[in-house]
């Protein structure tokens, strides 16, 4: 901690309201000081919750410090949003502190409130000001896209009632279906079907939720959107399906999942540009959904002797019997 850090932590840690208004004149230097960190003391009073040293700083004239960034551009209104003490986010509304400031990565206060799960600061910053419900930071995320990221299951469900945009892309072209999917928020998953998310929309390299899920080996995410008619035979630009990259990232519960479904013979069946199924690498990487498979692929059927019998007690050479078959494979691999 430098020193200039620490005698600003002093003075508004230490130091109520009633000594911030005995302070001699020279003190108030202090106050519009910063540190290393291009905090001042107002930055300060409101990271560390004290509102009657920041009503004190607030009613100082002639010193502009309310607008005052630190070396990430946030101003006090983003210190404000991200504990979302309401008494402070009011104490700083009624100065008319300006709400929709935006930090180095893009983000205004709503961002960082929905970031932060703080419902609270997220309903006070939206109803007081202008802020911008389906505004991008620099990465394209929203602040819904950011709470989904975060799993934040609440806050989503307060953004979308207030018309938050499910279909607002990020830079790396994922929507908040896909977000959601690649984290394995199932609930969330479950209240953006309801809300009508495209299940099977392409995102980064053309995948799809489903895809995503496969990847980071979300089970019960899988399960949830082959329920709800994700399609199994979508391909990416690497002309990979979902159970191929279950595959490749050895996610054998997910393969085995797909060996039940009912279409697994055209899943399994799918070709890459190679001409290739998936049925080498599962081989290697998923044993157990190979045995689920030729579970699958084959049948056995029963055969009886004919003509006599085989406890006849007749010597013959020769015996007859018949069957359909006993073993049958049914793929081409």
């Amino acid at each position: 901690m430098d020193e200039k850090e620490a005698m600003l932590q002093q003075f508004v840690i230490i130091y109520p309201r009633a000594h911030c208004e005995q302070l001699e004149l020279s003190r108030i230097t202090i106050i519009s000081q910063t540190d290393n960190n291009q905090r001042n003391a107002i930055h300060w009073a409101v990271k560390n919750a004290h509102l009657d040293v920041l009503s004190f700083l607030l009613q100082k004239s002639g010193i502009d410090i309310m607008e005052a960034i630190d070396d990430k551009e946030q101003t006090i209104m983003h210190y404000a949003a991200k504990p979302g003490n309401i008494a402070i986010l009011e104490a700083l509304i009624r100065q008319q502190c300006r709400l929709d400031n935006r930090d180095m990565e893009g983000r205004t206060p709503l961002h960082l409130a929905a970031e932060n799960d703080n419902s609270v600061a997220l309903e006070t910053l939206y109803h007081a000001s202008d802020s911008e419900l389906n505004g991008q930071d620099s990465e394209g995320q929203t602040p819904l896209l950011l709470a989904v990221k975060e799993g934040h299951y609440n806050i989503v469900k307060v953004l979308l009632s207030w018309g938050a945009d499910i279909a607002i892309r990020d830079q790396n072209l994922c929507s908040v279906i896909h977000i959601a999917a690649r984290k394995g928020r199932i609930k969330i998953i479950k209240i953006l079907l309801e809300r009508g998310a495209d299940i099977n929309t392409k995102g980064e390299n053309d995948n799809t939720p489903l895809h995503n899920t496969c990847i980071e080996g979300h089970l019960k995410c899988a399960q949830l959107l082959l329920k709800n008619k994700a399609d199994p035979l979508a391909r990416n630009v690497f002309e990979e399906t979902p159970l191929v990259v279950a595959v490749e990232n050895s996610h054998t519960d997910i393969a085995v999942t797909f060996m039940h479904s009912k279409g697994w013979k055209e899943i399994l069946l799918c070709r890459n540009s190679e001409k290739k199924t998936v049925v080498d690498k599962m081989i290697r990487n998923c044993p157990e959904a190979v045995e689920v498979m030729m579970n699958n692929c084959t049948r056995t059927q029963d055969f009886q002797f004919i003509d006599p019998g085989p406890n006849d007690p007749m010597s013959k050479e020769q015996r007859y019997f018949a069957y359909e078959v006993i073993l049958v494979v049914k793929i081409t691999l």
